[in-house]
């Protein structure tokens, strides 16, 4: 029988170097899936404290309006937010009133503010985020992603796509432009739809809606003896 003055004495099994380096192991606190031999079990509670990103404090505290992410930052942030990145959505980060997207200029994610403008990179400069009346019945639509869009509804729905002097949707990059007319597909003086995806350009053209191969919109322009002469027929026909 071992005395109780002796207990103290026998000799403790050691601890596993998981085990004692388990608090250390994930950059953020507690997180059992992190390790094939599950480190977080052995943090202990007082341990289990989440530390914040640095760039996300000075975001929070003013200290900056814009903050450029390295993968580790948003790694970081993704695991205290809990949510997956997307280069075409920024993501809302809890109730903090800033967004974490990708950002064309710098090719990297970039945290900003919610609550103020957000500026973004498009085919025609820097722009800020938003809906835009520029006269009456049409409206000016900048994304986060950089696309710049005209409407002739304020919903600013695809079935609302309005430009008369040049593309309606425009790609940040200008790798995809599209020319619509009151919801439809339509350039007379040109393809109604230009794809240029790695330097192979795709061009496809489009009368009110309806797809013609190059040589038959050709034809069709030809027969009214031109661009402009062919709008004012389909005007008079209310095509």
């Amino acid at each position: 029988m071992i005395k109780f003055k002796d207990f103290f004495k026998q000799k403790q099994p050691k601890k596993l170097k998981s085990e004692m380096k388990a608090r250390h192991m994930h950059p953020i606190g507690l997180d059992p899936n992190s390790h094939p031999k599950h480190p977080g079990r052995f943090v202990p509670k007082m341990h289990q404290v989440k530390q914040e990103n640095p760039k996300l404090t000075r975001m929070k505290s003013g200290q900056s309006k814009r903050e450029v992410l390295a993968s580790c930052d948003v790694k970081q942030i993704i695991l205290q937010f809990s949510i997956s990145p997307d280069i075409n959505n920024p993501k809302k980060l809890g109730n903090t009133g800033i967004v974490m997207r990708y950002d064309q200029r710098y090719k990297k994610f970039i945290l900003e503010s919610n609550r103020d403008g957000v500026e973004v990179m498009t085919a025609e400069g820097i722009q800020r985020v938003g809906v835009t009346k520029i006269k009456d019945n049409w409206w000016k639509k900048v994304s986060y992603d950089g696309a710049v869009s005209y409407h002739n509804n304020i919903d600013c729905s695809e079935s609302s796509y309005h430009r008369l002097d040049g593309p309606a949707f425009v790609e940040s990059d200008k790798s995809f432009m599209s020319w619509w007319v009151n919801g439809e597909r339509h350039r007379l003086d040109g393809p109604a739809k230009i794809i240029n995806r790695g330097g192979r350009v795709k061009n496809v053209y489009y009368i009110h809606n309806e797809e013609y191969t190059k040589e038959d919109f050709d034809k069709y322009i030809l027969k009214f003896g031109g661009a402009e002469n062919t709008q004012t027929a389909l005007d008079l026909l209310d095509i």
